[in-house]
């Protein structure tokens, strides 16, 4: 049921923002940069809360970029492409990106089973997840030649590697639903909401 009302709203976002992009078309700009600083932030973003990412524009309909930052489960890698609508990288554009998030390792992770006034330390190791995001944004000018851009879309996981959980040394099995979903909820996946700009480099 969740699944279903994140896609809902991934699409009514969608929609919302091609629709704008028919009302608001702009002209052509051949004077546009040809490479960007990408600076972005919001939910499951590409390259993670902290980072950044470099696009490079190969054709009037598509760009490229690749990115890096620090996310919840460990340093995320992007590569991505996007194709727009519109020549010169203006209004609505759809894309695809990959994503390879390094994982975890947490020494001290406090657990306090319920119904218990016991805290017990664990030890929590994250593999590795490569994801794909499937993507739609909306890019409109600032200035001459830089941009600021609406995102949106839906994360799939390629891989869904075993979290390891050790207490004293030992690897436990960990049936906690509750602490369980504590620590599944910081991997990759779900619905994305970013905004972010494009800042003119060349």
């Amino acid at each position: 049921m969740k699944k279903n009302i994140l896609l809902l709203a991934t699409l009514l976002v969608g929609n919302l923002l091609f629709a704008q992009d028919k009302v608001n078309k702009s002209s052509s700009n051949k004077n546009d940069a040809q490479v960007f600083l990408n600076l972005g932030g919001g939910f499951n973003n590409p390259f993670g809360p902290l980072g950044f990412g470099i696009d490079v524009a190969i054709h009037p309909h598509v760009m490229v970029g690749t990115g890096v930052g620090a996310s919840s489960w460990g340093t995320k890698l992007m590569l991505k492409g996007m194709y727009f609508r519109n020549e010169h990288y203006h209004g609505g554009a759809f894309g695809l990106s990959i994503h390879q998030s390094t994982g975890i390792t947490l020494d001290s992770y406090k657990y306090q089973p319920a119904n218990s006034g016991n805290t017990y330390s664990l030890n929590v190791n994250g593999a590795g997840i490569t994801s794909a995001n499937f993507l739609y944004a909306n890019y409109r000018n600032i200035g001459r030649r830089s941009k600021f851009y609406l995102q949106t879309g839906i994360v799939a996981k390629l891989n869904n590697p075993t979290t390891s959980i050790k207490y004293a040394g030992t690897t436990i099995d960990f049936t906690d639903k509750k602490a369980r979903s504590a620590i599944d909820i910081s991997k990759p996946g779900g619905i994305i909401m970013n905004l972010g700009f494009l800042i003119a480099l060349k």
